[in-house]
């Protein structure tokens, strides 16, 4: 159940960041390689969800989508 109240909390974070103009993307390395991102970045073992927020830099899309 935590993957997926992670998961919801990030989507409404990812709501919130384009109300104000700004860029996100879900990292799935927190989740997929978890050990190595925990150390990495000094994470608990137990991090389910990584999103990196910032500013657009007016490029627009991206033309290919996973």
């Amino acid at each position: 159940m935590a993957t997926v109240d992670a998961t919801l909390a990030a989507q409404s974070v990812a709501m919130a960041v384009e109300s104000l103009g700004l860029g996100y993307c879900f990292l799935g390395a927190v989740r997929n390689k978890a050990r190595e991102m925990a150390e990495l970045l000094g994470l608990p073992l137990r991090t389910l969800v990584g999103m990196a927020i910032g500013k657009l830099d007016g490029s627009g899309l991206a033309d290919i989508k996973p």
